[in-house]
């Protein structure tokens, strides 16, 4: 299962309810990107990644 896979599993379970998903992942074709942010991925990350950027999305997911 991909990272792809595993988010739409959560959130048709309700698992996810009300908690943002941060996806990391190798895959940087934009068409892999549409497909994850038109499912509901709130922000995405391609690997390799460094720890600044890395905070950065996770403070993005974060209420003030």
């Amino acid at each position: 299962m991909n990272g792809l896979d595993f988010f739409r599993n959560a959130k048709k379970e309700g698992t996810l309810e009300g908690n943002p998903f941060l996806m990391a992942t190798s895959e940087d074709k934009k068409e892999k990107i549409m497909e994850a942010v038109q499912s509901g991925v709130k922000n995405y990350l391609i690997k390799p990644l460094s720890p600044e950027i890395f905070g950065d999305k996770v403070k993005s997911l974060l209420p003030n």
